[in-house]
């Protein structure tokens, strides 16, 4: 039933099922429109609506307050959650309808206040649902916040595996058979020359004797039996210096070069099963140092200018 108390701000009391609920409206001057605006307190929710229906219609306005609160939506999202109004009531003949956010009223407080200071400042801005012919369940919380995009996904890259001497893209490898010329000195692989620098120029005894073997295998293992005489900032420089073979080796090779960067965008991946930091392991899972040296060589030819 309606009741309303003259000396105070006209209160209004819902139907049985929501006998529970008192609501107090008392009008306000209109922020954003030219038509009466009222705040409505609901015990601890304070909201402001306008409405072309006078105060005094105390029917029609418990049957809008009742609808407005009985689809409220989660209440204790944060105060910048914003509802859609257009697919809210937007009535023409007296519905209430949203005039203004919380942020946009003046004294809006936080969230979290007590329950006296909620009821002296409004924080959250609620639009009823528009009326159905049939009754229909209010939609769940998170249905009725505001939908987020997810987070765009990197587009997938496409690989390219390179490492049989029978397959396509050997030339990639250290070991095909393309000479390099480093210093008036011809190596005949990019892995002789690579396991050269590791004595260089502290023992060009041994780096000559790497330059010299017959295959790229042999040209590794002699650089293994003398590993104690390697450069001790070997582990340091190591990478940089392959960024620095693979530039002689495809830049004096130019069908090589022409190769690479006909790989447009292609994760390049040394599948070798026994080098798990050149190359991926026998696991699938190791570092792929070579691959990637190959990928920044293919940015830097993109470069016009920085191939030199």
């Amino acid at each position: 039933m309606y009741k309303q108390d003259p000396p105070q701000a006209p209160r209004l009391l819902l139907a049985p099922a929501f006998s529970q609920r008192e609501y107090s409206v008392s009008p306000v001057n209109s922020p954003t429109s030219g038509e009466p605006v009222y705040r409505v307190v609901e015990q601890r929710r304070t909201i402001y609506v306008s409405s072309s229906t006078p105060l005094t219609d105390g029917g029609q306005w418990k049957d809008d307050l009742s609808d407005l609160f009985r689809n409220s939506v989660d209440l204790e999202a944060p105060s910048t959650t914003t509802y859609d109004a257009t697919s809210l009531i937007g009535r023409d003949d007296g519905g209430l309808r949203i005039v203004c956010e919380p942020e946009n009223l003046s004294g809006s407080k936080s969230r979290r206040q007590s329950r006296h200071e909620q009821a002296a400042s409004p924080y959250s801005t609620y639009v009823p649902p528009p009326k159905s012919a049939s009754p229909k369940s209010s939609p769940p919380a998170s249905a009725s916040k505001a939908t987020r995009r997810p987070p765009r996904s990197a587009p997938v890259r496409g690989k390219l595996h390179f490492y049989d001497r029978d397959e396509s893209f050997y030339g990639f490898t250290n070991f095909s058979r393309h000479n390099v010329n480093y210093r008036g000195g011809n190596y005949s692989t990019s892995e002789h020359l690579f396991q050269s620098l590791k004595f260089l120029p502290h023992r060009p005894d041994i780096a000559e004797r790497i330059r010299a073997c017959r295959r790229p295998s042999e040209a590794l293992s002699e650089a293994r039996r003398h590993k104690e005489y390697q450069r001790v900032d070997w582990f340091h420089v190591n990478i940089q210096t392959m960024d620095e073979v693979l530039l002689l080796k495809f830049t004096q090779h130019p069908s090589l070069k022409l190769e690479l960067l006909s790989t447009g965008d292609l994760e390049l991946i040394e599948d070798s099963p026994v080098d798990p930091f050149w190359g991926i392991g026998k696991d699938g899972q190791g570092r792929n140092e070579l691959g990637k040296a190959l990928e920044r060589l293919r940015d830097k030819f993109r470069r016009p200018g920085l191939e030199d």
